[in-house]
């Protein structure tokens, strides 16, 4: 607990994002469960945008069924975006 409220996290995926998108991509796509409100505020904080997305826009139809429900079960996660 010492280490939380300190935007250890947010410096972590923001450090994190910027060497994803030196390495050429250009959005990253994460999926917190929505009962994580810690979690999404460190993304938040990051930059990350809630987002409504469609599985098969962004997963290889080979993967749908097995990870389209997510961790946290069908409809307990939120997507978020950076750009």
């Amino acid at each position: 607990m010492k280490y939380t409220g300190k935007s250890y996290g947010s410096q972590a995926i923001s450090f994190l994002a910027e060497k994803v998108f030196e390495d050429g991509y250009n959005k990253i796509i994460i999926r917190p469960a929505k009962n994580n409100i810690r979690a999404i505020k460190s993304y938040e904080k990051a930059g990350f945008k809630n987002a409504s997305l469609i599985l098969e826009d962004y997963y290889k139809p080979g993967f749908i069924e097995q990870y389209g429900a997510g961790d946290s079960g069908e409809g307990n996660d939120v997507f978020m975006v950076l750009e």
